[in-house]
């Protein structure tokens, strides 16, 4: 029998999405690690799966909140994570590619859902797109 699993949610708790985020785009990168998750057998559910599943969900989370940050402090934070995400480097445990390759998520898709809701945001921000 299948346990359920509650959706994964990027967005910060207790906050309200920006009015520059799509609700879609935010539904289409929490399914998509859903989608994700779900790939998990029970038994591998341990210490350090939930550990790399925390710290992408926390580098999501930080992406997505400091994306266009006025202050010193967000700028630093969207940097970092936007640096652990685009690396290709695979010789740390904990990097972005080695989570994702242990965890079975497909690191170009979601980088591709994050350049599509950073386009769609910046277009937002421009006008062009209404909320």
């Amino acid at each position: 029998k299948r346990q359920e699993l509650e959706p994964m949610n990027f967005r910060v708790e207790g906050a309200e999405t920006p009015p520059t985020a799509t609700p879609g785009m935010v539904r289409r990168i929490s399914r998509f690690a859903l989608e994700q998750r779900s790939r998990l057998r029970d038994a591998e559910r341990d210490g350090v799966y939930r550990l790399m599943w925390a710290i992408l969900k926390e580098t999501l989370r930080c992406y997505q909140r400091n994306y266009g940050a006025r202050t010193v402090q967000g700028q630093r934070l969207f940097r970092d994570a936007h640096r652990w995400i685009y690396s290709d480097d695979l010789s740390w445990l904990f990097s972005f590619e080695s989570i994702c390759l242990v965890l079975g998520i497909d690191s170009d898709r979601l980088r591709r859902e994050l350049s599509r809701w950073r386009h769609l945001r910046d277009r937002a921000e421009q006008g062009q797109v209404r909320m």
